[in-house]
């Protein structure tokens, strides 16, 4: 009788563990269509910047957001670099797969600044493109298993 109380809890704290992880997928999954929309429904670059700025931050909670485009002139909503500097800076997060895990300190530095870059031990990247401007989105963490 013992073991089978015993095996009763158990399946009762790995059911609500089962729960809590249920509830956090539905949570995460409104929060990314919700974003989808607001990005679908973006007609400038400005305000998908903004939508994507303000989500990942305000709503998922990544601690470093980064975003770079790639152009000659300056942007007024992201931090702009030439094409040519990012493929001396970040050639190997430049590719069409998403990648995540630890970075060097240069490209830290390049996609999230000097000074973030210095908190963060693990950032996912994906290459980005809007109305024929490219770019780079970083998410980073000071958790090195975050992304890894």
């Amino acid at each position: 009788m013992a073991v089978l109380r015993q095996k009763s809890v158990d399946m009762r704290a790995k059911l609500a563990r089962l729960l809590d992880v249920a509830r956090e997928n539905d949570r995460m999954f409104e929060l990314t269509r919700e974003l989808t929309l607001q990005l679908l429904e973006a007609d400038t670059l400005e305000g998908l910047v903004a939508a994507l700025e303000d989500s990942l931050r305000d709503k998922f909670r990544v601690p470093y957001v980064g975003l770079v485009f790639f152009r000659e002139e300056p942007m007024s909503v992201a931090r702009t670099r030439t094409l040519q500097e990012a493929r001396e800076q970040i050639p190997t997060l430049l590719t069409d797969e998403s990648m995540g895990g630890a970075l060097r300190p240069h490209e830290l530095a390049f996609l999230f600044g000097e000074q973030q870059a210095q908190h963060i031990q693990s950032a996912a990247v994906m290459k980005i493109e809007f109305s024929g401007v490219l770019g780079v989105l970083a998410l980073g963490s000071e958790d090195s298993t975050r992304y890894g």
